[in-house]
Formats: structure tokens, sequence, C-alpha cells
């Protein structure tokens, strides 16, 4: 079940989101499997070859980690809530193309709120690109979203619900993109969050350099393999400490 009310804080920080490193090389699932979630490695991919260097055999220097869950993170209040994914990760969140045909490039405007199903942001945006929220009837069902699709000029309706699978891709493969990155972003800064991929523990070089570089990596590799880095993300979750490198 999805929140009803906003989660971002009273300011939005969308319009300062981080700007990310653009990579020149396109990742594969297994360049990911070598970085995620706990090999202290950076992989630089060629077409044919990963090339991996190691920082130790522990980023987390032996210690439990510890991740939230995408709806954990939808329940929260953090700013970053509020960055849009195209800026975080480099690229468009993969949707389905019942919803994408109405949103057309204004898919580039979602906030990671929004891919997490926050309704109340989502009301807001869907209002801003022209559409409406409400309770439609038609062909004898009950519909609570309609957008304009201009190249058939036609209103299309959606349930909350249909908005949520579609919106979460594949599985719901972009909640668990944005839940990753939230993690590595907040790791030792929010409440009951320990993974410290980017962020120094006891001194130690960390695998990557910025949660930008680690997420933007993650998305590459989803582009590739949804499936295979849907399966990698959900281990990472809900089973981080047996991923982990002794």
């Amino acid at each position: 079940m999805e929140d009803n009310n906003s989660n971002l804080p009273t300011e939005s920080a969308s319009d300062n989101a981080k700007s990310r490193r653009r990579f020149l090389t396109r990742a594969s699932a297994g360049a990911m499997l070598a970085t995620i979630p706990s090999k202290s490695v950076w992989a630089t991919m060629s077409s044919n070859s990963i090339a991996a260097s190691g920082h130790g055999s522990d980023f987390a220097g032996g210690h439990q980690l510890h991740l939230k869950s995408p709806h954990d993170w939808l329940k929260t209040r953090v700013g970053q809530l509020a960055y849009k994914y195209l800026a975080v990760c480099g690229g468009s969140p993969n949707i389905d193309w019942k919803l994408k045909r109405c949103l057309g490039n204004k898919v580039n405007d979602l906030f990671l709120c929004h891919l997490l199903g926050d309704t109340a942001e989502l009301t807001n945006f869907f209002k801003k690109v022209g559409g409406k929220v409400g309770t439609f009837r038609k062909n004898n069902n009950t519909y609570h979203v309609k957008l304009f699709q201009q190249s058939r000029n036609k209103w299309r309706y959606y349930k909350w619900s249909d908005i949520f699978n579609y919106l979460g891709g594949n599985s719901e493969l972009n909640k668990y993109i944005v839940s990753a990155y939230l993690n590595a972003e907040l790791s030792g800064r929010f409440p009951g969050v320990f993974y410290p991929i980017v962020n120094s523990f006891n001194g130690s070089k960390p695998p990557f350099q910025s949660a930008e570089a680690f997420i933007a990596k993650i998305h590459a590799a989803a582009q590739h393999d949804p499936h295979g880095t849907l399966q990698l993300l959900k281990d990472l979750h809900h089973n981080p400490n047996k991923l982990r490198t002794a």
C-alpha cells in the first residue's frame, strides 16, 4: 500500500539535485556483480573485458550491513527524495510504455519519490503535466488519473495501482535502483542504514567515489539485463551480508 501523504521536506531540493559524471563505457550485469554489494573494487570496463582493482577484502570493516527497503524510504522525509532520477542516474527511468506514451520527455522530470509511489507528489506532478487526478468513471470502471496522449489526441485513464506498477518498472526494478542509491548516499547519516560503499569507514578507501557513480553503474546494468539486475538488488537489500567477501 503506497503512502497518501507527501514524504518530501517543505523545501524542495529538486532544482539543486546533484550533477553526476557521465560514464563513457557501458556496464554489464557482470560488472555490477563485481562492484555491488560489498566487493571493494572499482571496475573499469572495455567492450569485452572487466579489469578490477581491489581496495581490501571488506570495505565495511567486518561490520554487518543494514539497508532500508524501497517502502521504508518512502516513509522518510529525506531531501534526496526530491532529486530527479535523470540527474542522479544519468539516464531516464525505464517505465511502462502505457504511461510513457502520455508523459513523453516529461519522464525526465520524475523525482525519486515518484518512482517509489508517493501519491501526493505524483498528484502534483500529473497536474503540472496537464493531467487530472480524481474519480473518473469509464466503461463501468473507476479510475483515478487521466493523462492526455498527444500523438493520439485522446485521454488515457489509470488506476493508482496501475500507476505504481508502471512507474516501478520491471517488477519494481526502478524502486530498488532508487533505494540502492539512498542507502549508499545516506549510509551512516540516517538511522539504521550502514552500507559504506561511498562513505569511508575507519579510514578505508570506499569502492566508489560517490553515490551517483555507484548508481550510474546499476542503471546501466539494468538497461542491459533488467532481470539479473533486479535479482541482485533484491539480494543486496534482503540478504546483504551473504554477498560480502571475507
